[in-house]
């Protein structure tokens, strides 16, 4: 039994049983099964696609529902998104490239003018962003003070492979650095 809405601990041949026997879910190759549960997770796995497997206002899988149905859809989703966000950063990267060029076509090129509000769009709309903006740029943002806001946030300090996510339960710590 869960206890404080946590799940237990299930090893994988009970993740593949309960697949099996609690969800109906015919699974056709269990050293695969337990392979793909061991190396990507049953919540990752499952959370996200088993709807599409359901009878619709139940709990039960359709009839014939197999685990490497899941799972190609898991690897279909997954490969889709890299390619999506493959081009998206390049998209993004060629839209910092134009504005920059833009701007310091227009603007100059003294770091100075890239915290003048007067270079900006600076409507009522935008004032308040712009203002915060161009103070957190100007105050200057140390390693040290990134990592303290970001042991406050997640309770651990990051290891060099990882990055800084965009959006967290915390104020955003991307938006916090920039």
């Amino acid at each position: 039994m869960p206890r404080n809405g946590q799940k237990l601990f299930s090893t994988v041949d009970d993740q593949v049983t309960l697949l099996r026997d609690e969800k109906g879910i015919q699974i056709n190759d269990e050293a695969f099964a337990k392979d793909i549960l061991f190396r990507i997770g049953y919540f990752p796995l499952m959370g996200g696609y088993k709807h599409l497997f359901r009878i619709p206002l139940t709990k039960n899988h359709k009839t014939g529902t197999t685990f490497e149905e899941i799972f190609a859809l898991y690897a279909f989703d997954a490969d889709l998104r890299e390619l999506v966000f493959r081009y998206l950063l390049q998209i993004e990267r060629h839209i910092r490239s134009l504005m920059s060029y833009y701007f310091t076509k227009l603007h100059g090129e003294a770091q100075s003018e890239y915290l003048n509000a007067s270079n900006y769009n600076n409507s009522q709309r935008n004032n308040s962003a712009l203002s915060k903006l161009i103070r957190t740029k100007s105050a200057g943002i140390s390693v040290q003070s990134i990592l303290t806001k970001w042991s406050r946030c997640f309770q651990f300090l990051p290891s060099s492979e990882m990055f800084v996510p965009t959006e967290s339960d915390c104020l955003p710590l991307r938006r916090w650095i920039l």
